[in-house]
């Protein structure tokens, strides 16, 4: 009996050669056959080592799009936001059912939509955000956030789909009193904790003190018990308020004239689904759809 084995690509190649052994060749026979029987035993074993290492191949190139195919198969956009931030996302004034609406939540609803799948909205507070996603008790983050260089190292950012300026916000009774961001020197200053604005404040602001707040909601009640004598908040988000409570002013002279930008994260490796989120933020602005939406929900902010 002859064997050549290609073990390169698992194959095997058994070639017998005679008849059936007779007379004083029976030992033999029984030792050949003992051979065989301990061969095939390892031969079987290789094809399952060989057979697992296919399989595995297939299981690691499917989870390229796991990501994606989970949100499919369930049916379901997971999204984590917090919603105290108009325009981008905050709840309906009026409204008995306390949706949450805005510009953040219409672009989810567009990826909702691409993936043919119903959009499933997680009202969290913001320090808390990041905790979730790699929790896994959401698919993604859409609450105006900025991809720092800290929260890169906590998740995977989409293309920038909004930007917008820094103002700071006072109370309308104070304006001849602190007319420029140099005025608020030796002043209290609330910020959102864990915010890009928390980071920005201490450089747009010489010599405050900088009073972190978990919530937009408390930092607005801050300042208008007197607690704080400014916050640092995007424009778009201290004009909403100012529009919605009366006695708010806000000041921009001696902010940096830079624009932030805000982006959607995902759990880090996620690319597929990073991929699709991409690929409709693009169409998205090529459509002027995203400066609808912020004209939208300055509109309802404003109700």
């Amino acid at each position: 009996m002859v064997f050549d084995i290609r073990t390169s690509r698992c194959y095997i190649l058994i070639r017998a050669r005679g008849g059936r052994a007779m007379g004083k060749n029976r030992g033999k026979s029984r030792f050949v056959r003992l051979c065989s029987t301990i061969i095939a035993v390892g031969l079987v074993t290789l094809f399952v080592a060989c057979g697992n290492g296919d399989r595995t191949a297939g299981e690691d190139a499917g989870k390229v799009a796991e990501g994606v195919d989970a949100i499919t198969q369930a049916g379901r956009l997971v999204v984590g936001t917090s919603a105290d931030y108009p325009p981008y996302e905050f709840r309906l004034a009026g409204d008995e059912e306390g949706r949450i609406v805005g510009l953040d939540m219409d672009i989810a609803q567009d990826i909702a939509d691409a993936l043919d799948v119903r959009l499933e909205i997680r009202d969290l507070q913001f320090s808390e955000l990041f905790n979730h996603l790699e929790a896994g008790d959401v698919d993604m983050l859409i609450a105006g956030l900025t991809p720092t260089e800290a929260r890169r190292k906590l998740a995977d950012f989409s293309e920038i789909y909004y930007q917008a300026f820094q103002t700071v916000l006072i109370r309308e009774d104070d304006q001849e009193k602190i007319p420029t961001v140099s005025d608020l020197r030796g002043k209290r200053v609330g910020v959102q904790a864990n915010s890009i604005q928390q980071d920005l404040a201490p450089t747009l602001i010489v010599g405050a003190e900088f009073v972190p707040a978990n919530s937009i909601h408390k930092m607005l009640e801050m300042l208008q018990n007197g607690d704080v004598d400014a916050l640092v908040l995007e424009k778009p988000v201290a004009e909403a308020f100012q529009a919605r409570r009366p006695g708010l002013a806000s000041i921009r002279e001696g902010i940096d004239a830079n624009r932030l930008g805000s982006a959607i994260a995902v759990r880090k490796g996620n690319a597929a689904l990073l991929e699709r989120i991409n690929a409709i933020i693009s169409r998205l602005k090529r459509q002027n759809r995203i400066i609808n939406y912020v004209e939208d929900a300055k509109v309802l902010a404003n109700r």
